[in-house]
């Protein structure tokens, strides 16, 4: 397998995580009570923290794959 197709993968399993948590904030989003709201915002941040980290990790990948690919 070559470094092009591993990296492929990474970035397709980061966007299908990513794709995960856009899912859960939808279901999630529906805050009724007080204490819906708060559980809401700190699950958000920490939600909001992991999509930074993969969307980083991603943009370092797909960088990784440019210079590859004009090796």
């Amino acid at each position: 397998m070559t470094y092009q197709v591993l990296g492929e993968r990474d970035v397709e399993k980061i966007s299908e995580r990513q794709q995960e948590l856009y899912q859960q904030n939808r279901a999630r989003n529906a805050c009724k009570t007080e204490e819906d709201i708060r559980d809401y915002q700190i699950w958000h941040m920490v939600v909001q923290a992991e999509l930074d980290e993969l969307k980083a990790e991603k943009k370092a990948i797909n960088k990784k794959l440019k210079i590859a690919e004009g090796v």
